[in-house]
């Protein structure tokens, strides 16, 4: 499934390289899906224009448009995508890449020319050219079902899952892989010539730029590409100071921006990306997945039509994979953390009770969260916490309007959680896995947080049976959706709202309210035509 997007008015409103400060970028939604409706999440904008169902509208009913109205500064800027937030859409397929790219005079600063690298790596390992034109390519690399969303999250929400979640059939590339029909478990239509390697061409004499996005359900993926490094200059939007790996993990939910960097002579024609998930992060077995799926690599033309016989890096050292809390800003003044105000405590876990059919719900603080689509909150005289809605107000108490708060999360589950915040970045401060038993965070033993500010990120892994320090600057008024990126806990209820300055809600958020209220009187007109 896929949405209809005005591709003239999105051309003309964000031309890369075009944009001015406070540029009005339009993304225009046509709801044409026949079996549900729709909304969609963006990077940026206004509360009302956030596009979490239930939250700050109701969803799109089918047939019918809406148009999504993001302001962007000239400081805005990097890998974002956008999604639907209603349902299991996105595993779906209802999902793009939304690359917003500098305006000409921050090119430069955007994109880094020098690198602070070990020497060794420095002699080592050279671009093939310094030409200043650049090749920008998107990867789209996420897990795949051969199943609708919604028989994967009813199998999930079933006495016969016992809790554990969906193992997915296969890894995509753009929405390509080839795949042995023979090993598939479900009952599916099958088509073995259909499948394509996914193939992408480098230009010799380039920069080549690899935008990474993890549009997936549940797999944190490996990624790697043979005899060649990936200079990493942006996470999550944000431009960090380069670093040099061989291998990088994308949880669901992330964004990398990456170049590309050749360290052989010239051996080979094409080379293997490698697509890799971990047997240990599922709880049971599929046969159907190939565990390292490929992509190609070329650069230009391939002289030889055969698949590539490169080799994969053998024995990768722990330093030479991304370290997600080392990641520095670009920009020194951004380095400068500031104390936090207060702090929040979290537990989140999915359990499975009596009370709810032994079926498995997530939880955050004993609540999981269940969205009323035809009464959002944004629409309410009111923002209260419910049994069904954790809402938990951040207040200030001077004059700046932003307060910094530490968030400590706690994963009592035995499986990692990718977390994202709407709204906001946060600064990952610190993260813990306990070898043994649980890892909660102890009052009385705590940890060293660091003193300059890491790369800010709007997604990151909690680990498993362990926990994680944020530290976020809360100053943008709206009720801000934080939640698991694994789509099933998610849809299941690990979710809850960060109601920012609600005294200062009505006057931010007055058109998220007008079209609250229009898409409720238009959700409820549909209805009543269906019955």
């Amino acid at each position: 499934m896929d949405p209809s997007i005005d591709e003239q008015s999105w051309a003309q409103d964000c031309l890369p390289g075009n944009m001015q400060p406070y540029q009005l970028c339009l993304l225009f939604i046509r709801g044409s899906l026949k079996i549900s409706s729709v909304s969609i999440k963006h990077p940026a904008g206004n509360n009302s224009q956030d596009g979490a169902a239930g939250v700050t509208q109701c969803p799109i009913p089918p047939g019918a448009n809406h148009t999504y109205r993001v302001y962007l500064s000239s400081e805005q800027y990097g890998t974002f995508w956008y999604h639907s937030h209603q349902s299991t859409q996105l595993s779906d397929g209802l999902f793009g890449a939304l690359i917003i790219h500098p305006p000409a005079s921050l090119a430069e600063k955007a994109r880094p020319h020098q690198d602070e690298l070990r020497s060794e790596r420095s002699l080592r390992y050279r671009r093939t050219s310094q030409s200043s034109s650049v090749l920008d390519q998107v990867m789209l690399v996420g897990d795949w079902y051969h199943r609708s969303g919604k028989e994967v999250l009813d199998w999930y929400q079933s006495l016969r899952s016992h809790g554990n979640e969906p193992v997915p059939d296969a890894i995509l590339n753009n929405g390509l892989q080839v795949f042995n029909c023979s090993k598939s478990i479900a009952k599916i239509i099958c088509d073995p010539k259909q499948g394509r390697t996914p193939t992408f061409r480098l230009h010799p004499q380039h920069q080549n730029i690899i935008r990474l996005i993890n549009p997936g359900s549940i797999a944190e993926i490996h990624i790697s590409l043979d005899s060649h490094l990936f200079r990493v200059i942006e996470a999550d939007g944000t431009p960090i100071q380069p670093v040099i790996v061989k291998e990088i993990t994308i949880a669901p939910g992330q964004r990398y921006a990456l170049e590309v960097v050749r360290a052989d002579e010239g051996k080979y024609d094409g080379f293997w990306l490698r697509q890799r998930v971990n047997y240990e992060d599922f709880k049971y077995p599929n046969v159907a997945l190939d565990l390292e799926s490929k992509s190609i690599v070329t650069y230009g033309p391939r002289r030889d039509l055969n698949l590539p016989s490169s080799q994969s890096w053998s024995d990768i050292k722990a330093e030479e994979r991304l370290d997600p809390l080392s990641l520095q800003p670009l920009d020194q003044i951004a380095r400068v953390l500031p104390p936090a105000d207060e702090t929040l405590m979290m537990y989140v876990t999915t359990m499975i009770r009596t009370a709810t059919g032994n079926r498995p719900f997530g939880y955050i603080n004993q609540t999981t969260w269940k969205p009323n689509l035809t009464n959002p909150i944004l629409a309410r005289n009111e923002f209260v916490s419910s049994s069904k809605e954790l809402i938990v107000p951040v207040n200030v108490g001077n004059t700046s309007n932003s307060i910094v708060l530490d968030i400590i999360v706690n994963n009592l589950e035995d499986g990692p959680h990718p977390f994202h915040l709407h709204g906001h970045h946060f600064w990952p401060l610190y993260t813990y896995e306990a070898v043994m038993g649980a890892g909660s965070y102890k009052w009385e033993r705590p940890p060293t947080l660091p003193t300059t500010a890491p790369a800010l990120r709007d997604t990151f892994v909690i680990p498993a049976k362990g926990h994680a320090i944020f530290r976020v600057r809360f100053d943008t008024p709206g009720m801000w959706l934080f939640h698991c990126h694994v789509l099933v806990h998610l849809q299941s209820g690990m979710a809850m709202i960060f109601d920012v300055l609600s005294d200062l809600v009505y006057f931010f958020c007055v058109a998220g309210l007008q079209i609250a209220a229009k898409w409720l009187v238009m959700h409820r007109a549909v209805r009543a035509v269906e019955l």
